[in-house]
């Protein structure tokens, strides 16, 4: 019995001296070949565990996180989730190299898997890959929807709901509202007018549809962002483990100095660039007044203010 328990240990020391050699020979090869190209450094970051990578130590509020470590390892940091590298960016400058200069290598989406489950396979302009068929849906979306032509036959909804929103909001003065829930309602009738020429009513029925939308959408929105196995270790998709039911352009590029390796996923911290005191007087303040001047873009064409456009 000894002798067996003797063996056994043998065994098992072994495998952990080949695992450690192997994995030794792997870091030291890539080590090797990143210093011979001569190519720039990954981007700076914490540590991270085997295995799991950084996964233990991050937080549900990750956006306050990730601004918080970026003053520890600079506006471009990397942390890893298993086996899979992210890269986060907090400043305009880097967000305009990504999403400018280089958006021809970033411009493929790498969804996830309750991403690519919701969009039937990545089958919409949101998720599809940069190639004919994502240019064919932009095409016909740009035309159908966001044309000059159409946007103008949608005016008056706009404006009729808008008003209404407002006169909403002036006979409760001096009551708390739910701005969100009333701006969410309001976008919810601009698009139900347009499509069925129907708006939900101010009456408790109409609250109810508003209500109910938002918990649909705000359900898809907490499916999209919620973690899963496949994301972090690819090795084990097909297994769809969590029942959750990928491809993007394999090219190396350099952001910020750094080396962006292909197939990692870029994270750009909107909400930390729009509260950034370099770039906007006050931001922790409540203060819609701020865009009424020239100073800010709504096309995209100033960085600090990252919103969508229709040709963006």
């Amino acid at each position: 019995m000894e002798e067996l328990s003797a063996s056994n240990k043998d065994h098992f020391t072994l495998a952990v001296a080949t695992i450690s050699v192997m994995i030794f020979a792997i870091s030291w090869r890539r080590w090797k070949s990143s210093s011979s190209s001569g190519a720039p450094s990954l981007p700076p970051g914490p540590r991270s565990l085997p295995i799991v990578g950084y996964l233990p130590f991050l937080r549900r509020d990750l956006h306050k996180q990730f601004r918080n470590m970026a003053h520890i390892y600079g506006p471009i940091f990397k942390f890893h989730l298993g086996s899979k590298l992210h890269v986060v960016i907090n400043t305009p400058d880097l967000v305009k190299a990504v999403v400018r200069e280089q958006d021809d290598i970033f411009s493929n989406r790498n969804p996830s898997i309750a991403a690519l489950a919701i969009s039937y396979g990545g089958r919409n302009v949101v998720f599809s890959d940069n190639n004919s068929d994502w240019r064919n849906l932009r095409k016909i979306f740009a035309h159908e929807v966001l044309s000059n032509k159409n946007l103008e036959a949608c005016r008056f909804f706009r404006r009729d709901e808008v008003r209404k929103t407002i006169k909403n909001i002036y006979s409760k003065i001096g009551t708390t509202i739910d701005i969100s829930e009333i701006a969410f309602s309001t976008e919810a009738n601009v698009l139900t007018s347009m499509v069925w020429e129907n708006t939900s009513d101010p009456n408790a029925k109409g609250r109810q549809f508003g209500a109910e939308l938002k918990r649909i959408s705000s359900n898809i929105v907490e499916l999209l962002g919620q973690p899963n196995l496949s994301d972090i270790f690819p090795s084990v998709a097909w297994l769809d483990l969590q029942g959750i039911l990928r491809k993007m352009k394999r090219q190396d590029c350099i952001v910020g100095g750094y080396t962006i390796p292909k197939g990692c996923t870029v994270l750009l911290n909107v909400w930390s660039i729009h509260r950034d005191h370099r770039y906007w007087d006050n931001p922790l303040i409540f203060n819609p007044e701020r865009f009424l001047t020239n100073k800010y873009d709504f096309k995209g064409g100033n960085l600090n203010l990252i919103c969508y456009d229709k040709d963006g």
